[in-house]
Order: C-alpha cells, then sequence, then structure tokens
C-alpha cells in the first residue's frame, strides 16, 4: 500500500468533520472576461467525485461540509437532490 495512501486512511478514520471542495468554471473563449459574461460551463467529473467522497464521510459518521463555485452549486445541489444527499 502507497504510504500516503496509507496515511490518508489513517486521517479519514479519525475525522470527525470534514470539508469537501468542488468546482471550477470552466472558459470555452480565450481572453474572456470571465464567468458573467463568458462562454463556459461546470466542470464534469468534479462534483459526482465529490458527493462520492461526502457520502462515504457520511456512512462513517462524519459530518461534512460541502462547498463549490457559484457556478457550480446548481449543479451540485441537483446532484445532492438526485442522489438523496441532504
Amino acid at each position: 500500500v502507497n504510504p500516503s495512501l496509507s496515511e490518508a486512511v489513517t486521517v479519514f478514520k479519525k475525522a470527525k468533520h470534514a470539508l469537501v471542495i468542488t468546482g471550477f468554471f470552466v472558459l470555452h473563449q480565450k481572453g474572456a472576461e470571465g464567468p458573467k459574461g463568458a462562454l463556459g460551463g461546470c466542470e464534469t467529473d468534479g462534483p459526482l467525485g465529490a458527493l462520492a467522497v461526502l457520502r462515504a464521510l457520511c456512512a462513517r459518521g462524519v459530518y461534512v461540509s460541502l462547498f463549490c463555485d457559484v457556478h457550480n452549486g446548481p449543479v451540485v445541489k441537483l446532484l445532492a437532490m438526485f442522489t438523496k444527499i441532504q
């Protein structure tokens, strides 16, 4: 077993509260001013992975806080509702 993986497992076993962070806005137009006026969308794999980690930690009795950027918020919220995470 990879030593860093072993250390991560040890930390997760002792955790009482975890912070899971996900989401970033992907610009589809180079040189755009930013998310408010730019063409783009939210990432696709991060929110699902974050919810998988969240579910695993909750199943172990860990209190979990989930944070994401404003553009990924609706996606994360919809995924949470679909997977019945509150």
